[in-house]
């Protein structure tokens, strides 16, 4: 009779003729299967063992699978790195404390204001760089009017940068 061992991808990887009511060879080397971005398969045992064998068999092998991690990291506008994390294929990443975020400086033209990453990162399936991401807002200015005394305020206007005051 024909024994049939086949790898994780259900290739033949070893075939032996076994006479009636005998014993088959189980093959020495660990039968591979590809690791896909899910999971990393580790051989385990064979689903049959060849012992008395009264027709032909296939046997395939079992393994152990483990899901893959995958490492995420968080960035400023530089490139610096702010945190990194290893998480496991589909699971989400954990937002870093707003306290290590950077203060965006303000120019004379816009202040900015934190508003999250350039991409999602609740469902990771490979190594992911993520950037943080600021609003631009406007800056407001107070012009205050002073009466000759250098202490009395007259009136006080806000507007826009560059924006013009009457």
């Amino acid at each position: 009779y024909l024994v049939t061992y086949l790898d994780g991808d259900d290739n033949v990887i070893s075939q032996q003729e076994v006479k009636y009511l005998s014993d088959g060879i189980i093959p020495e080397e660990s039968p591979l299967k590809e690791s896909d971005n899910q999971y990393i398969y580790t051989f385990r045992m064979w689903d049959k063992k060849p012992i008395k064998v009264t027709s032909d068999l296939t046997i395939k092998p079992i393994y152990d699978t483990k899901l893959r991690t995958y490492e995420v990291i968080f960035v400023d506008e530089d490139g610096s790195v702010i945190s990194v994390q290893e998480v496991l294929y589909g699971q989400g990443a954990v937002e870093p404390s707003i306290d290590l975020i950077p203060v965006k400086r303000p120019t004379n033209e816009y202040e900015y204001v934190y508003s999250g990453w350039d991409k999602q990162f609740n469902r990771i399936t490979e190594n992911t760089i993520l950037q943080v991401r600021y609003i631009s807002v406007l800056r407001m200015y107070t012009y205050q009017f002073i009466d000759d005394d250098h202490t009395t305020i007259l009136k006080e206007v806000k507007g826009k940068y560059l924006t013009e005051v009457i």
